[in-house]
């Protein structure tokens, strides 16, 4: 069988890729190699927003490199099968964007199936060239262009069907085991085997307009949103962060946040005249819904324990256009800290506390997260939490209301 050992990632040439598959591939090395490594990296649609526009990428080809790099997240292990089954003879020891490529070759041919194969095996094999050290160019090329189309011939791989094994639905979507398991403990079967299937699906970004900078409600129709029905206000949709998107959230037109997260703001429906605290609340994105929500009639407070965020969420306020409300650097762990806050205004009428978590229902969005969740972790943020949690229903005044949310599915 091939080795499918990964190298330290290979530094590309000083041009940069054009070709989307190009430059998703070396995201993909980045983010691989990482995992391999234990070391933080950034989400991996920041990664491909910050190689898109190093690589001066934009419309159709930009979303192609999320597409295809989210795609190889999400079905490493359905695509490393496939490449075993197309290398038949011989063994050979890959680098980081060697096999990233023959990934991303794979999940285009097997899984992304919209380009003509005969086509599109020609321009991968002449990206293997530019990818490989100059004495491995010509034999990897040789070879991933035998791979190419040895896969551009293999039927498309079928989901599991509902009555499958967790063990099909592991292989097929990348996700551990003792994540479908402990979901069906707690959701039932369909439930973890729904949740895996769409977790392949994929994703559409949800935005919302900023009334402080754009009072025109109708504006994401220009970035060819649609309206979400039902979701309770304005919720937009798209299917691509496009560079009209991306520039629109970058002026603080639009703000770009998932619909649950828009729900959290929503469910605590903070109303005129209310104190509210925002717990927990990171570089801002809920605060400017709230804000926009209460529309300055009432007093907000954001809390967080990390300095930095706290610097990130006042040079946001400042893109938004929203006067910064007070921002407590606080752990919200220390009983002590969060008595004396609330003493100092008041009690609050209205807390959200969006807590830290094993992000375990941020894989559709994150399906880097398949490789770096730990079971383990679960406990360790179930204990802080109720910390927390007590904590700001000591700060709530008589008849407040709290809305606890997490990104977790546990």
């Amino acid at each position: 069988m091939p080795s499918f050992a990964t190298g330290t990632a290979l530094k590309m040439k000083e041009t940069k890729p054009a070709h989307a598959i190009e430059v998703a591939s070396e995201v993909l090395a980045e983010v691989f190699t990482r995992i391999d490594r234990g070391e933080p990296f950034k989400s991996s649609s920041r990664l491909c927003a910050d190689a898109v526009e190093s690589a001066g990428i934009e419309g159709a080809r930009a979303a192609r490199v999320f597409d295809v790099t989210l795609g190889v997240l999400r079905y490493r292990d359905l695509l490393d099968d496939a490449l075993r089954a197309a290398l038949t003879k011989g063994k050979l020891g890959f680098s980081a964007p060697e096999l990233c490529l023959l990934r991303a070759a794979a999940y285009e041919l097997l899984v992304r199936r919209e380009d003509e194969p005969a086509g599109l095996v020609s321009e991968l094999v002449e990206m293997a060239k530019r990818i490989s050290l100059p004495a491995r160019a010509a034999p990897f090329s040789k070879l991933f262009n035998a791979v190419a189309r040895k896969l551009s011939e293999m039927p498309a791989p079928a989901p599991p069907a509902m009555d499958a094994p967790f063990e099909d639905f592991s292989r097929f979507y990348s996700m551990p085991l003792w994540y479908l398991e402990k979901a069906s403990k707690q959701r039932g079967e369909n439930w973890a085997k729904a949740a895996a299937s769409a977790s392949g699906e994929r994703i559409k970004h949800q935005l919302r307009v900023n009334p402080f900078r754009e009072p025109n409600d109708s504006f994401p129709l220009t970035l060819n949103a649609r309206l979400i029905e039902g979701a309770g206000e304005d919720v937009w949709e798209t299917d691509s962060l496009s560079a009209d998107v991306r520039r629109a959230n970058a002026e603080g037109l639009i703000v770009v946040q998932t619909l649950p997260s828009q729900l959290a703001a929503l469910a605590l429906d903070p109303r005129p005249g209310d104190s509210v605290l925002d717990a927990a609340s990171g570089v801002g994105v809920k605060s400017s819904h709230l804000c926009a929500l209460i529309s300055g009639w009432g007093d907000i407070v954001l809390c967080d324990k990390s300095a930095e965020k706290r610097k990130s969420c006042i040079e946001n306020f400042a893109r938004w256009g929203i006067p910064m409300p007070d921002y407590l650097v606080l752990d919200l762990t220390d009983e002590n800290s969060v008595r004396s806050a609330a003493n100092e205004y008041g009690g609050f009428d209205a807390i959200l506390l969006d807590a830290p978590c094993t992000g375990s229902g941020l894989i559709h969005h994150m399906p880097e997260k398949r490789y770096t969740l730990r079971e383990k972790d679960a406990a360790v943020f179930g204990a802080l939490q109720t910390r927390m949690l007590a904590n700001c229903l000591n700060a709530l005044n008589p008849d407040g209301r709290l809305v606890y949310a997490t990104c977790s599915i546990w």
